[in-house]
């Protein structure tokens, strides 16, 4: 994922974090999760996030909103969608394998 974020030039800061999600037909969704953004919301850094997620997994059986920025590329690597610098409705929840989580985009 370093020479992803290299190449689309995602920077993260102190407690932030960001996943990517590739969709069937070669679309790139990046999602960015500010602490800054959510300090209303979850209150917490990405860290701290991840860890009440393996802490506490019985307050994610349903999706938790958190708020995010997406950028959307094509299969070619051309940016489609920018949403860099306008904050979203995302939500956290479960990934199907594991005691993991992901952030998608929308309110699930």
């Amino acid at each position: 994922m370093t020479g992803l974020a290299r190449k689309l030039n995602i920077q993260t800061k102190e407690g932030d974090g960001w996943f990517a999600d590739i969709v069937s037909n070669g679309t790139l969704v990046v999602i960015y999760y500010s602490a800054d953004a959510n300090k209303n919301r979850t209150g917490k850094t990405y860290s701290e996030l991840k860890k009440d997620f393996t802490d506490h997994p019985e307050n994610y059986k349903t999706p938790v909103r958190v708020e995010i920025n997406e950028a959307i590329y094509n299969s070619r690597g051309d940016l489609l969608h920018d949403y860099r610098n306008i904050t979203t409705a995302g939500h956290v929840e479960p990934v199907s394998m594991g005691n993991e989580f992901s952030i998608y985009p929308g309110i699930h």
